[in-house]
C-alpha cells in the first residue's frame, strides 16, 4: 500500500509554479519586464497581435508583474482607460473586450479589469502560439 500513496505523491504540483511557465510562454516574443523600472516593454511580436489579444497580454503582465515582485497584488487590476492607451483603443471597446472573455473579470475593489489566479490558464491558452 505505501507504494500506491507514493504514486498520488507525484500529483502534487505548486500552481504558482505552473502558472508563472504558462504565462512566461504566453508572453515571450510578445512582451518584456524593464529590469530597472518593472515596466511593460512591448517586443515585436506585440504589434503582431489583434488588438484583443494586446489586452490580454496587458493583463498578464500585470500578473507576471506580480509574481516577480515588480508590482503588488493592489495592482493586479488595470482601468479601460489605462489599457486603451496601451493598446491603441477606447475604453470602451477595452470593457466590450472584458465583457467577450470570460477569464476576465471586473475588480470591484480597486477598480479596473484583471485575471484572477485561477484563470490565468484560460488566458495563456487565448494567445496565440509564438513561432
Amino acid at each position: 500500500m505505501p507504494e500506491d500513496s507514493s504514486k498520488l505523491n507525484d500529483l502534487y504540483v505548486d500552481k504558482k509554479d505552473i502558472n508563472k511557465e504558462r504565462i512566461a510562454n504566453a508572453l515571450s516574443g510578445i512582451l518584456g519586464i524593464d529590469v530597472e523600472t518593472g515596466e511593460m516593454i512591448p517586443l515585436s511580436g506585440f504589434e503582431e497581435l489583434s488588438k484583443k489579444e494586446r489586452f490580454v497580454a496587458c493583463l498578464l503582465y500585470r500578473r507576471a508583474g506580480i509574481a516577480l515582485g515588480e508590482l503588488e497584488e493592489e495592482k493586479r487590476s488595470a482601468r479601460s482607460s489605462q489599457i486603451a492607451e496601451k493598446i491603441g483603443v477606447s475604453g470602451s471597446t477595452v470593457r466590450n473586450y472584458a465583457l467577450d472573455l470570460s477569464f476576465i473579470k471586473s475588480d470591484d475593489r480597486h477598480g479596473g479589469y484583471y485575471i484572477p489566479g485561477h484563470l490565468i490558464g484560460g488566458a495563456c491558452d487565448f494567445m496565440p502560439e509564438q513561432s
